[in-house]
């Protein structure tokens, strides 16, 4: 959605309008879910999917016609699997809204919108496919014919200790939408040249993160310092803390040297093994990009689960 925002906010600048199309309903197999959203101009696409193949590009061609005219519409797309002309491996029907999005009639939305995500608040993009309207809304609007869809609020991915690795795990985890925060205790590691994608690069003491981080139950933690004092630091601090995940790197000898002193600190077995370690999944992952690799797979799939729970 932020990339959606920003470029509707483009196209005013160029004096167009665009068309955006958003899935509203759905039933059997589809490839994308209620709220996936595509924005388009009168050149054709401009950011976004709502699952590819021939029905988005008829989708498509449709919104750059109904651009000409002004107009905003609802219809709906047999996905049959007997049906080669569509090109599409789903069986099920979507149901897409088309809105006319101009500048006069959704400037104060598109902009309070875009505040909103910018500063990371939550609320919900409200489209309301009969009065053919998009609006902003701090909660959840249930009503026939309205689509609420959750502003996207960036998980955090915050990562304790610069080297090699997360040289190679920052772009990353960037480009899955995580957001990332680097802390070194090491000056010269501690540059934001080296994490060009990082939100934010830290020098500060392992033992005072929270002078330097406000830390929120939803963050990822990413435990990979340079020595097996700081890892237990930094790790007996989270453990103190609810957070959505917690990964320390480094062998099963380390891993064993940090729960034994968690374990005399007074930590329960429950909350020690919830800890991932060694961090990433399992896929015989060797140099700094491929342990990346298997560090962000393992966050996708605890996001994954973390959503699904929610």
């Amino acid at each position: 959605m932020k990339q959606i925002v920003s470029n509707i906010l483009k196209s005013w600048q160029s004096n167009q309008a665009a068309m955006l199309i958003t899935i509203i309903d759905k039933s059997g197999s589809t490839p994308r879910g209620i709220g996936a959203q595509m924005l388009v101009g009168k050149n054709g696409l401009i950011t976004g999917t709502i699952g590819g193949g021939l029905v988005e590009k008829e989708a498509i061609d449709q919104a750059i016609l109904a651009l000409e005219t002004g107009s905003s519409y609802i219809k709906n797309y047999k996905l049959n699997l007997q049906d080669t002309s569509l090109n599409m491996v789903c069986g099920g029907v979507l149901f897409l809204h088309s809105l006319y999005v101009d500048k006069a009639h959704f400037e104060d939305a598109i902009l309070t919108i875009d505040s909103k995500i910018n500063s990371e608040e939550t609320g919900f993009m409200v489209i309301d496919t009969e009065a053919n309207t998009l609006t902003y809304s701090s909660d959840v609007v249930v009503s026939e014919g309205v689509v609420s869809i959750p502003l996207p609020v960036p998980d955090r991915a915050i990562i304790f200790g610069g080297g090699h690795v997360a040289k190679a795990l920052v772009p990353v985890l960037s480009n899955i939408g995580f957001d990332c925060i680097l802390m070194e205790n090491r000056k010269e590691f501690a540059s934001k040249e080296n994490y060009p994608q990082a939100r934010v690069v830290i020098c500060g003491d392992y033992d005072k993160v929270e002078d330097y981080i406000n830390l929120k139950p939803h963050d990822y933690i990413i435990i990979m310092t340079h020595g097996h004092t700081y890892d237990y630091t930094v790790l007996e601090s989270m453990l103190r803390k609810k957070q959505t995940y917690i990964g320390v790197m480094g062998s099963r000898r380390k891993k064993e040297f940090v729960n034994e002193k968690l374990r005399l600190a007074g930590f329960s077995e429950d909350r020690i093994n919830s800890v991932h370690a060694p961090i990433g999944l399992s896929i015989g992952a060797v140099t700094p990009e491929e342990i990346a690799i298997s560090v962000a797979a393992e966050l996708i799939e605890v996001r994954h689960d973390a959503r699904s729970k929610s």
